[in-house]
């Protein structure tokens, strides 16, 4: 015998179909019966696919890393931290973060660049400095020794 409902065999003295619990009708159902009963157009399953992760941009996080470690820009905290987030997202959000953990790291380039040309024109200002106060104290001591 097989089920009017759902079409699956039953099996002898059971109440209900152990396919769809429906109740078990007293008498012989036919396959024409089964036939009937079950719809003819058989749905495909529908496959839903987990979301991907864009992975982690090893490059731009390295690129951030250096910019902290060596460059000491205060733009390359937030750069990285894009850069995580973008690894954890899906791939059209993470384009999003990756472009502007790049920008963050240009500008942490630029930074760095004018932090170094700042520090070399101090150094510079520093050493004429130097040798003018070095040269005027020596005309003064020269010049006291020489009253004296």
């Amino acid at each position: 015998m097989y089920c009017s409902k759902c079409g699956a065999e039953l099996i002898e003295d059971k109440p209900f179909c152990a396919n769809c619990g429906s109740a078990v009708e007293k008498g012989e159902v036919t396959v024409e019966a089964v036939a009937l009963a079950v719809p003819s157009e058989v749905k495909e399953p529908v496959i839903v696919e987990k979301p991907k992760k864009a992975g982690l941009d090893v490059g731009m996080l390295v690129w951030s890393i250096i910019g902290v470690v060596i460059l000491s820009s205060p733009f390359s905290i937030p750069a990285i931290v894009m850069t995580v987030l973008a690894a954890v997202s899906s791939p059209e959000p993470a384009k999003k973060k990756l472009s502007i953990a790049k920008k963050l790291n240009i500008v942490s380039v630029i930074y760095g660049a004018i932090n170094a040309v700042i520090a070399l024109l101090t150094s510079i200002c520093l050493m004429f400095f130097q040798v003018i106060v070095e040269t005027v104290i020596d005309k003064i001591f020269e010049q006291i020794f020489q009253m004296i």
